[in-house]
């Protein structure tokens, strides 16, 4: 399956506000956002056959969310690596961010940890949470215990040879 993924950027060629230089429009074109699409191939993995797709909560959202394929117990100050029973292939020039769920967090002290996901992995797809909360957490197959957001990649070069102070 091919999901397409909105990607917000800048767009600083709208004429049509540029054209009315009035201080509402200059507000409204330094806010406007054009979106471009990234195709992201999402499969279940074969030993997760009734893994579920990540969907998006609404045309707002600022990520997708994944879902558990297992049933997930994770005891007060516990760790656990939770499958999603999916397997991603993530755009050149691009990485995956799997970030908690806010409502999870405050409510239950569910946090995610270790959440990139670099775009030559291939492999399925698992998410680390950790319990901060003061009582053992439960859910379902299905859950939603955290959300993918995808990113650029920017590429650095150190060099050693240069003195910062």
């Amino acid at each position: 399956m091919t999901v397409d993924i909105p990607f917000s950027t800048i767009d600083s060629t709208q004429a049509d506000v540029e054209a009315r230089p009035t201080k509402q429009a200059k507000i409204a074109h330094s806010t406007m956002a054009s979106t471009s699409t990234l195709r992201l191939l999402v499969q279940r993995h074969p030993s997760h056959p009734l893994a579920k797709l990540p969907t998006r909560g609404s045309a707002a959202a600022a990520g997708y969310d994944l879902y558990a394929s297992e049933k997930v117990l994770l005891p007060k100050g516990g760790r656990k690596v939770v499958q999603t029973g999916i397997c991603l292939a993530i755009p050149t020039g691009h990485y995956g961010r799997v970030a908690p769920r806010s409502g999870l967090a405050s409510k239950h002290g569910i946090d995610v940890g270790a959440g990139v996901i670099d775009e030559d992995y291939r492999g399925l797809l698992g998410v680390l949470l950790f319990n901060l909360g003061d009582a053992d957490f439960e859910s379902e197959l299905h859950a939603r215990p955290p959300e993918c957001r995808m990113g650029h990649t920017a590429c650095c070069i150190f060099p050693d040879d240069e003195r910062l102070y």
